[in-house]
């Protein structure tokens, strides 16, 4: 039986070694176990002490369908977390389904299962518990000490496999995440237009930070509002594109009060109600993870980016690491693409004011020429449709021999098609009451005054 051990052993050393990927190998290591140790189910229980939970990684053997493979749960509850604690192999051997109920109620499913003996071997690496090994067997009372020692010299080669296989892990997913940054960076700094590369920033943060829901919220200081200008995922009435809601008592207006990022996990929605009320539309869609972080430039926030996910305690501070460094990025290419449509407005505005006063100065030639203003308003109209980018232009005088306003010059392109009446008459008739009221009129729905020119 030494012999076959060692033998067995060795094959086990090998096949750990083969992979820098465990889950490459997961199943020719239970393969090696089966050998050596009776289970009908074994499991490689992953400890996460950030957010306090275990995942069932790996699984071998019967299939319970309320403890899948992937599914985390909380340390406290399963054999994992007291194993994590005390360092130690548990046997738990339970003679009635009560002592599962006050000790490791979570394992339940399994002992109603028929799984009725139960071993929890720690997986250590440079002193830390990485992962437990779960044992589970029909049988009742099927282990004893000495499947322990061998248990455990199982689980000190699989330790070092899950070790290497995690710092692999890490070195690969930090690689990922500087070539999705670097690949953020080349799409903010593509256009000088940010809403023309959203899709786009959307697909790389999505690559690095799992979510159902991502918006961007531009905040107004002065009507205390938050805005969401982008949002990509699930539809959240009232949360749409344009849709204004209050800074206050919201994620967002913590975000902006800090100037620093937060992470949140919404237990319930009485605990929404009293913190961030604005948050319970997206909470009643599905979304109960939340990690939001501000856009600032000039020391003053900008905007809020916000991901949330359906799946509870999906986030680290990691994740949250992440987004605030590609929110300053956002942020940056925000104040360039604010500044050069400040540019461009300003541009444009200089270029009307050049054609205005170049304008002025053509009509100030026209008039100045011999002659009477009669002969030259149509061509002063001209000038004025050119600059103004009018389709319609008429110059009308009272006369003190007739009532009325007299047709003097008419000129745009689309006299031609329209000519306009020679005299207007009607008192309520646009031009008539400029002259009576003395007051210059402005009307962008012309047809809708009473009385509008039939010409027009």
């Amino acid at each position: 039986m030494f012999s076959e051990e060692h033998v067995i052993l060795d094959a086990t050393d090998r096949i750990v070694k083969s992979s820098l990927k465990i889950e490459m190998v997961f199943e020719r290591i239970a393969s090696q176990v089966g050998k050596l140790i009776h289970f009908d189910r074994m499991t490689i229980n992953l400890i996460n002490r950030e957010d306090g939970t275990t995942a069932h990684t790996f699984v071998a053997g019967i299939d319970i369908p309320e403890l899948p493979e992937g599914q985390s749960f909380p340390l406290a509850e399963v054999p994992s977390g007291l194993v994590a604690k005390t360092k130690a192999t548990l046997l738990f051997l339970p003679q009635h389904e009560q002592e599962l109920i006050d000790r490791f109620p979570l394992v339940l499913p399994a002992y109603r299962a028929g799984l009725q003996s139960y071993m929890a071997v720690p997986l250590i690496s440079q002193g830390e518990v990485l992962a437990v090994m779960g044992l589970k067997a029909f049988e009742a009372n099927a282990y004893g000490q000495e499947d322990v020692r061998i248990a455990e010299l199982f689980g000190a080669q699989i330790s070092g496999a899950i070790a290497n296989a995690q710092r692999f892990s890490i070195q690969e997913q930090m690689e990922q995440e500087a070539t999705n940054l670097a690949e953020l960076g080349r799409i903010v700094s593509s256009s000088l237009e940010i809403g023309d590369v959203y899709e786009k920033l959307g697909e790389t943060i999505g690559k690095i930070i799992p979510f159902d829901r991502m918006s961007l919220s531009f905040v107004n200081y002065e009507t205390k509002t938050l805005t969401p200008t982008w949002t990509l995922g699930m539809d959240v009435p009232g949360l749409r594109e344009g849709d204004d809601f209050p800074i206050e008592r919201s994620l967002g207006g913590e975000v902006v009060r800090t100037k620093a990022p937060y992470m949140l996990d919404a237990e319930t929605e009485p605990d929404l109600e009293r913190r961030f009320p604005g948050l319970i539309p997206v909470y009643k869609a599905g979304v109960v993870s939340f990690l939001a972080v501000p856009l600032i430039s000039r020391d003053i926030v900008i905007a809020v980016l916000r991901v949330g996910s359906k799946h509870r305690g999906i986030y680290s501070q990691r994740h949250l690491d992440l987004l605030e460094r590609m929110g300053n990025q956002i942020a940056g290419a925000i104040a360039n693409s604010r500044l050069y449509a400040d540019l461009k407005l300003a541009g444009k505005t200089a270029r009307e004011r050049s054609d205005e006063l170049e304008s002025l100065y053509e009509i100030s030639r026209i008039v100045a020429l011999p002659g009477a203003f009669t002969e030259k308003a149509e061509s002063v109209l001209n000038v004025l449709t050119d600059v103004s980018g009018a389709d319609w232009a008429t110059l009308r005088v009272p006369r003190d021999d007739e009532p009325g306003l007299h047709l003097i010059a008419a000129a745009g392109p689309s006299v031609a098609s329209s000519p306009p009446l020679p005299v207007f008459t009607e008192e309520q008739q646009m031009a008539m009451s400029c002259i009576l009221d003395e007051k210059i009129r402005v009307n962008n729905d012309y047809a809708a005054e009473p009385n509008a020119s039939p010409a027009v």
